[in-house]
């Protein structure tokens, strides 16, 4: 009894791995398919550093502004929060 549930485990085992290597085997076929159809690659452009548009937001805010008003406003939930505890 002990030996049919070994062997059922590795047919199932076997049979999981097979698939996965078949899914491999696949994947590697495609990306050599779409190397070969499509072979450029797609890169984004290398951005020197952050431009004026980077550092405000759409209502020309300044964006360390806002990140100041955030942590103000955590460090005032944190300090509510803190007192009732106590």
């Amino acid at each position: 009894m002990i030996a049919d549930g070994l062997s059922i485990t590795l047919i199932g085992m076997l049979a999981v791995f097979g698939f996965l290597v078949f899914l491999v085997a696949a994947m590697i076929g495609l990306n050599a398919v779409l190397n070969r159809f499509f072979p450029k690659a797609i890169t984004a452009p290398i951005d020197s550093g952050e431009s004026a548009a980077d550092k405000t937001t759409e209502n020309n805010t300044p964006k360390s502004e806002i990140i100041a008003v955030v942590v103000a406003s955590v460090k005032a939930h944190i300090a509510k929060i803190r007192g009732k505890k106590q």
